[in-house]
């Protein structure tokens, strides 16, 4: 037998292999919906013993994966994993207590903090005057606004030295075109 036969068996064998895991996993996924299972790409997978792979990139087995959880979804499908233990009126209420509980703690805890961050803006309040601080405040706005008009008067001087720095470029080239001229005209001494 010749290496092309072989090839072409091989190839075979896949397409094969690949039409039966097709199958195969496509009736999962009909068996899975008339049992009200959930249809996930995973769920599918591990279920049918494929890859994940698989089920994403066969373009009919993706298709009847999509087709299946968009049924569920539009027809409301309970999810088994919230819907096996009901809760009892019992546990409702021992939840709901523990939630006003754990509310009640919360708030103390808030208001504690909101005491301390208002303890600690006083004493740097205290340290120094009112008069003070809005000396300070004053000049750190007059700062800014030096620093602002600062940087305004460098960027119309960057503008300016950038025009220059263009016009001198072409001056340059000028001059170097017009002296390749010049030493082109100039005769050369015959040696």
């Amino acid at each position: 037998m010749d290496r092309d036969a072989r090839t072409r068996r091989l190839l075979e064998a896949r397409r094969l292999n690949a039409a039966k895991k097709r199958a195969r996993t496509l009736r999962l996924v009909k068996q899975m919906v008339a049992n009200g299972d959930r249809v996930t790409f995973a769920s599918v997978a591990k279920r049918a013993v494929v890859s994940d792979w698989f089920v994403r990139n066969s373009p009919d087995v993706r298709g009847a994966i999509e087709e299946a959880t968009t049924l569920q979804q539009a027809t409301g499908l309970p999810d088994r994993r919230t819907t096996r233990h009901t809760p009892s009126t019992e546990g409702l209420r021992a939840d709901l207590l523990l939630a006003r509980e754990e509310i009640r703690d919360l708030r103390r805890e808030r208001d504690q903090l909101r005491a301390r961050v208002q303890d600690s803006l006083a004493d740097h309040l205290g340290e120094g005057s009112r008069q003070e601080l809005v000396d300070r405040v004053t000049a750190l706005v007059t700062e800014r606004d030096l620093g602002l008009a600062d940087n305004q008067a460098l960027t119309a001087q960057i503008g300016t030295l950038t025009s220059d720095l263009r016009d001198a470029r072409d001056e340059l080239a000028a001059a170097r075109k017009a002296n390749a001229r010049i030493l082109h005209e100039v005769p050369r001494p015959i040696s």
